[in-house]
Order: C-alpha cells, then structure tokens, then sequence
C-alpha cells in the first residue's frame, strides 16, 4: 500500500501518459527517464494517494418490486492535496450477466466523498445487479499516473444467491398454469400448484386476431401461429389467487370483455408470485360463434381443443365458412398495403397495460427514478436478447413487432412507435422504419443498404442502434432503438424560446453534447462509414440527454462520390462535397464544425443571409460562420479547425475528442456584430 504519493519525473509521465498497460508505460519511463529533462523542473510528487479499505455491499430494495443495490464505499488520506476526485469502473464478469449489467464507470466523484451506489441505468442502458453474478471493481483516486497498477484498486464481489429472504428466482419456482380453456360462459378456467405460505397473482390479457398471411401454398390450411393478434383489453386483470381459487388448484375467472361473433381470440396467463419471481405465460385460443354477451343463455358459444401441455398455444382451425370472417379477409386482402395501420392505436392500449403491470412490478422508464429497473421486472428487455449478432439473428419476425402511432417521416416512408416481443415473451418500446408500400426499386435498395451498413455500425452508446429488420411479403421494416425525446434542433429551438432573448447554450452542457457526438462520430470513422448527414436534426436526445447519431439512409463505406440525384444538406457540405460530389470522414468533419454552430445558436440557420447558388462561391473565397454569441474562443478556433478548405489540413474526430477534453469551459468572449464573416 502506498502512503504517499508516487514519484515519477514529470515530463516522463506527460510523455508517457497516452499508453494503457503498464508494461508499455513502464518501458517508456524508463526509455524516458534516461534522457535528461528539457523542462530542467525538478521532479514532485504528482498523483493523489489510491483509496483504502474498498468495501462493496448488495442489499434488496422493496419499492413495488424487487431491485439488487450495490453500494461502493471507501477510506482516503484526509489531507491529500494532490486529490481531485475519484474514479470508478465496475463491470459484470460473466457473459450472461454481461447481458443486464453492460458495465458502468464515472470520473467525477468528488474528492471528499466516501461512497458510491451504482445507478440503474448507464448511457442508456439499463444496469441490473443479479443474484450469483461476480462483478469487478476498479478504483483510482485522481490524478493519478495511467497503466500503473500501484494506482489501482481492484476487487471483485459476488452476489450472494440469497439476501435476506430474498433470493434469485430460478426456473420452476412458480409452477405452470395448465389446463386452460374457455367456458361457454366466457368463464377462464386454469390448474395451478402453488406453494404454501406464497402468495399469487395471475395476469390475463385478450388478443383478438386481426389478419392472416396473404401468401399461402395452395390447398394448405392456415396456421393459428401464423395469424395476428392485437391486445384488445385496455389493461391487464389482475386476479388475486385467493379469490379466483374455487377447489384445490382449480382457479376461475370471469373475462370482463365484450366478444364479438364470429372472431378468434388469444388468452394469455401467468403466475407471479410474493418473491416477485413469475412463470411462462401460456396461451389459449378460441373462436366465438353467435352470442356474444356472457350473461345470456347458456348455449355454448366457444369451440377449441386444448392440448394436454399448459406451454404451447392451443391449435385450432378457423372458423372459414363465416361469411363475416371471408369478407373480412377479402378486404384485408385488397388492403394489403395498409394493412399494418389497423394496429396503430395499440401502442396506446399497450401503454395502459403496462403501466398497470408496474403498477406491481414498477416502472419500466429509465429517466424516473433509482428503482425504475428492477431485477424480477417481467417487461424488462436486454438489447442482447434482442440481436445476437448473426445474419439469422438480425432478422425479426413481423409478429412480434407491433406498430403503433407516427412519429417521423424518413426518406424511405415513415417511422412508428412500437412495441417489440421477444423470444422470452418480454416487450421493449422500439422505432419502425418502415418502407412504404410503393417504394421504387432503387428505394428499396437503398433501403436493403441502409440495413447493411447498420449492421457494419454495431452497437455505440452514441449512435441510435438497430435491433434487426422484418423482411416477408407484408412489411420490410428496421426495427431501431427507441430514443424518446426527439430531435437535438427541435430540443435547442425549444431551448430559444424558453430563454427568450439569450441564445446561447450553457458551456458545460455544450461541451458535453459536442463530446457525444464527435464519440459517436470517431466510432464511425474507425469502421470507415461515412455519414454525409450529420446536422442537428439527426441528432436524437435520449434519457439523461444522452445524444445519439440518427439517419443512416445516406451513409457509405469509405471514400464514395455520389452520382445518383436526391436531396442534399446543401448548407452542411465540405466545399469538395457541393463541387465535385466527394465525400469522405473529413466532410463529415466540416458538417460537425457546422452541427457545434447550430448547438452554440441553439439551432440557428447556417448561412442565413447567403443565397444557395452562391453557397460555394462564399466559402471558396474564405467565408466562414462567424463566432456564435457567448461561443468560447477555444470552441470557436476548434470549430475554424473543422473548415480548412483542403479536407487533408482538417482534423480527424480521435483528434476532436483530444481537444474537446482541453476546452475551457470559462466564459465566453463578446459575441461580434455580424453574423458571417470571411477569414
């Protein structure tokens, strides 16, 4: 243990700093060391004393459902002056709980404080602590010198499998539901071993179906499996066991819901338990006849077999002869192109139905509060489950996607809300990008490329990621990241308006988004894909404003000249880009020079009073967007940096990221009187 600080020739260390191992810092100090110093300083102690005494605690927290809460608390000499505050990283060990835990770390703990519980969500993603999974801790108090193991506190910590009463849920500790079915009286009726001294709830939905495959073999039957269903109850029933149980594991429930004749519905039912832990849900279908009012006569008006096994979904045969039913298909039929908007008013049922579920097992947003995910949250649903990374894998079968209200237009057709189910049965809110009905053929290929390249992108906490895509004869859509709060333009005009006469942005919060989006930005250079959009507006802001890189529909793999004709973000472009159609990572530097101009205006127009005939003229002759109002002078020369008019001369983003990190946040110099100025 080191009771003071380590002392290392300074100019070594600066030297030296960039390296990450300490084998490789190492060797170049002593490399360095040999030289004799040009500063001709004397050597000090530079770096803060490591933190001691590293205690790591989980406990349970009870607050409409079950959350694990680790806690990191530690010692450190009082009277370091050298400290400037801490560091933390803590990352999951093993590959499964990877999957819930994507890893944490923060650089901003302040010196004096002693301890540090970990939040539910990191960048956007949710952080599940779970039972039995080990967890790796580093610690560093700051500065201190980077690679150099004497500076680092590591330690790693197993959750217990059990806390308190409280412990993990394993599969088979909440029994299945089995024989299920439907009454004549719309009476649901299920068996259910439960465990004495637990108490249960049951949570029933209805699903009413809504179309079928308009491409089958000829002569083949349609399968149940292949039909789609919507939620048709605006929430979940709730049953306590106590009062559904009518003998020994025989339970009963009266639907409260208004069936209509001659449809097919879809049951769906499962257990949770007081430990908060839940079976698989199961299904049962059935196909009404005549009457549809549960309180009338008693003539039976459900027709199904169920199978023996409570997993599986009942398999039944339509009811064809039905001339509603056959009218109903013709119609769907002839309405093929549309027919995906018939579900578009079921995310807003589906909210209430979650809400409902959280209402038990809490919430499932992840900007609300420290318990907004919990470990037991049936809803919850990791980005991993979604896409495992193979070809098979990226695709997503159209029944497990629900399309709700509009909430963009793209270049290929317009965006929805929706709801993704995945193999588990658990549901996430997700972006449709969905290719309209009369796409051209060259649309569809840019749309096909479109899918391609988010695929090279991958997965960045600054870049909207792409779960997979539905390909089959109804729909062809991308299924993306659902980011909630729009676009970074509309949030800083937003912004305007709110500050009414000021517009500017504060320095700390400008520095953070221009920090984001070059991150993002430096991934896809390193994957060499060009964006040739990037403009505020295809900036969306997430929760905590985390910001992520949007609109990949004009995106190309390295160096690409555009020869096909279409809309072009005139006022963005590099002058090679409007000249010679060029495009590579260095005019996407000149747009993100543009992109700090907007933030720092809060979504001013570049180039307001220059005509776009003229556009190309100005800039070759040395015009340039002037100096934002309360724009700092540093910000501003790194802003300059990004239009050098030979695309060679501009920086690459690795390089903006640097001289993001030295920026001053201080106060900005008088804004200048004219808003376009030439060099």
């Amino acid at each position: 243990m080191l009771t003071s600080g380590y002392e290392q020739r300074s100019d070594c260390v600066e030297t030296c700093g960039h390296l990450d191992t300490s084998q490789e810092f190492g060797d170049c100090l002593n490399k360095c060391s040999r030289k004799p110093r040009k500063d001709n300083l004397g050597d000090s102690n530079l770096f803060a004393v490591p933190p001691t005494d590293v205690d790591i605690k989980t406990k349970v927290i009870m607050d409409g459902g079950k959350i694990l809460e680790t806690t990191i608390s530690w010692k450190a000499e009082e009277k370091d002056n050298r400290r400037e505050g801490f560091y933390i990283r803590y990352t999951a060990v093993n590959s499964s709980c990877q999957k819930h835990f994507p890893g944490y770390f923060t650089s901003s703990i302040l010196p004096d404080e002693r301890s540090l519980t970990i939040p539910a969500a990191f960048n956007g993603h949710a952080l599940v602590i779970d039972h039995s999974c080990s967890y790796h801790l580093q610690i560093r108090a700051k500065p201190y010198p980077p690679g150099d193991e004497k500076y680092i506190i590591e330690k790693r910590h197993t959750v217990p499998d059990c806390i308190d009463k409280y412990c993990s849920c394993r599969p088979g500790d909440v029994a299945a539901i089995k024989d299920v079915f439907v009454d004549s009286d719309y009476r649901l009726n299920w068996m259910f071993e439960d465990v004495s001294g637990k108490e249960y709830h049951f949570y029933v939905d209805i699903y009413e179906r809504i179309a079928m495959p308009l491409i089958k073999k000829k002569g083949s039957e349609p399968d149940v499996e292949e039909f789609t269903f919507r939620i048709a109850n605006a929430e979940s029933y709730e049953i306590p066991a106590k009062t559904s149980e009518i003998s020994s594991h025989t339970y009963q429930y009266q639907l409260p819901f208004q069936f209509s004749p001659y449809q097919q519905y879809k049951i769906s039912i499962f257990a949770v338990d007081d430990s908060f832990c839940h079976n698989e849900d199961v299904f049962y279908i059935f196909n009404t006849t005549n009457s549809t009012s549960p309180s009338s006569s008693g003539e039976f008006r459900t027709s199904s077999v169920p199978e023996p096994s409570g997993s599986a979904i009942t398999k039944t045969n339509p009811i064809m002869e039905s001339p509603v039913l056959v009218i109903f298909l013709v119609v769907v039929a002839c309405l093929s192109p549309i027919c995906t908007f018939l579900v578009l008013f079921l995310v807003r049922r589906r909210r209430k139905e979650v809400k409902k579920r959280h209402h038990f097992l809490h919430r499932l947003s992840l900007s609300c509060s420290r318990h907004s995910i919990i470990e037991t949250n049936i809803l919850y649903r990791p980005p991993d489950e979604v896409n495992g990374g193979t070809t098979r894998d990226w695709l997503i079968r159209g029944q497990d996607v629900v399309i709700g209200n509009v909430i963009g237009e793209g270049a290929f057709g317009q965006v929805f809300k929706g709801i993704l189910r995945g193999k588990s049965g658990q549901v996430m809110p997700v972006a449709v990008k969905q290719l309209k009905a009369n796409a051209l053929d060259e649309e569809r290929e840019e749309f096909i490329r479109e899918i391609e390249m988010m695929q090279t992108v991958g997965r960045h906490e600054n870049i909207v990621g792409m779960y997979g895509y539905v390909m089959d004869e109804t729909s062809q859509c991308m299924i993306m990241e659902y980011v909630p709060y729009g676009d970074l333009k509309h949030y800083l005009q937003n912004m305007r308006k709110e500050k009414d006469s000021e517009s500017s942005i504060d320095g700390n919060e400008f520095l953070c988004f221009a920090s984001q989006i070059a991150c993002g930005m430096a991934h896809l250079e390193s994957v060499g894909i060009i964006h040739r959009d990037l403009a505020a507006r295809n900036i969306l802001v997430g929760t905590g404003k985390i910001l992520k890189i949007s609109d990949f529909g004009m995106s190309r793999p390295g160096v690409y000249i555009k020869m096909s004709k279409g809309v072009i973000p005139l006022r963005w472009l590099s002058p090679e880009a409007i000249k010679d159609n060029t495009y590579s990572n260095k005019s996407d530097v000149w747009a993100f020079g543009v992109l700090l101009w907007e933030i720092a205006t809060l979504g001013g127009f570049p180039y307001n009073n220059v005509a776009d005939k003229d556009l190309l003229n100005q800039l070759t002759e040395g015009m340039r967007l002037e100096q934002p109002n309360k724009c700092s002078s540093d910000m501003y020369i790194l802003m300059k940096s990004c239009w050098n008019l030979k695309s060679e001369d501009r920086p690459s983003f690795l390089s903006i990221l640097s001289k993001l990190d030295q920026i001053s946040t201080e106060e900005a110099d008088p804004p200048p009187s004219d808003p376009l100025a030439k060099d």
